[in-house]
């Protein structure tokens, strides 16, 4: 059966190779099939989660964008997606105003590089964090579990969803925040 393994990773069964495969985004059991059970569903989420941490180092991405080649940064701005862009055009006009800000931009967000994200606080002498996020605080919640163990102060800057500000908004929006 191409999905029974003891091991975290199963190698690929190849269709039209010895197996008869149906393939979908559902719980499967071990040939593949969806299946509405508990003790599969747990298996498979086990296995699932136990892969991941497996391989979590191999598995985060993220950047760390200093204003200007900057080495401490008064303000870490953490944003993700599209609105990272943003960010990186807005952290000149921070820099205008004599805020020295740095963007950490995880590219990939579970697993969450929150070992990376303190190592980043502490290496640029960062006293706030922001996060900028275009939803309401999903990612907060992790950024802030990740900031127990390089305690920061931390704010958060809601972008309505659709509606993308300019650099020039987003700036003076982070700067009301900040002040």
């Amino acid at each position: 059966m191409p999905f029974k393994t003891h091991v975290l990773a199963p190698p690929f069964a190849e269709p039209g190779k010895g197996f008869r495969l149906h393939m979908t985004g559902l719980v499967h059991d071990e040939r593949g099939y969806p299946v509405i059970d508990r003790d599969a569903t747990e298996r498979l989420l086990t296995r699932l989660l136990l892969k991941v941490r497996a391989n979590r180092d191999r598995l985060v991405s993220y950047e760390v964008y200093p204003c200007d080649g900057i080495d401490k940064a008064e303000v870490m701005i953490v944003a993700y997606g599209s609105i990272a862009n943003i960010v990186k055009c807005a952290l000149k006009r921070l820099k205008a105003h004599g805020i020295k800000a740095i963007l950490f931009r995880p590219k990939v967000l579970w697993p969450m590089p929150d070992v990376e994200l303190c190592k980043s606080v502490e290496s640029y002498g960062v006293e706030n964090v922001l996060v900028v996020e275009m939803n309401y605080g999903q990612y907060l919640y992790l950024v802030r579990a990740a900031l127990l163990h390089c305690p920061t102060p931390y704010r958060f800057v809601s972008i309505t969803p659709g509606f993308y500000p300019s650099p020039k908004e987003l700036s003076e929006r982070i700067l009301r925040v900040l002040s």
